[in-house]
C-alpha cells in the first residue's frame, strides 16, 4: 500500500525545486538589471564629461576671440579670400607674365 504521505512530501519538494530555480533566475536577471544600469551611469557619465568638454572648447574660443577683438587683432576668418588656380608654367618667362597678369588683375 502506497504511503500517501511520501506523495505530498515529493510534490512539496518539487515546488521547493522550482521555488529554488525561479530564484536563482530571479537572482540572474537582477544581476543582469544591474550591470545594465551600471553601463547606462557609465555611458550617462561619459556623455556629460563630454558635453563639459565642448562647453570648455567653447568657452575657450569665445575667450580667445573676444581677447583678439579686444586687442585689436584680426582673426583669420575676418577678411575675403579669392582662389586663385593656374596653370603649371611652361618657363619662368612664362611663370613671371602669368604673375603679373595676375597683379594686374587680368
Amino acid at each position: 500500500m502506497p504511503n500517501p504521505s511520501s506523495g505530498v512530501e515529493s510534490g512539496a519538494m518539487k515546488k521547493e525545486k522550482k521555488t529554488a530555480a525561479e530564484e536563482e533566475e530571479e537572482e540572474d536577471r537582477t544581476k543582469q538589471d544591474e550591470q545594465e544600469k551600471e553601463q547606462e551611469e557609465e555611458m550617462a557619465k561619459e556623455g556629460e564629461e563630454e558635453e563639459e568638454e565642448a562647453k570648455d572648447q567653447a568657452a575657450t574660443s569665445a575667450a580667445a576671440a573676444a581677447a583678439a577683438a579686444a586687442s585689436g587683432a584680426l582673426s583669420p576668418l575676418s577678411g575675403a579670400y579669392l582662389l586663385v588656380v593656374l596653370g603649371e608654367p611652361l618657363s619662368e618667362e612664362h611663370k613671371s607674365k602669368m604673375i603679373n597678369k595676375l597683379k594686374q588683375g587680368a
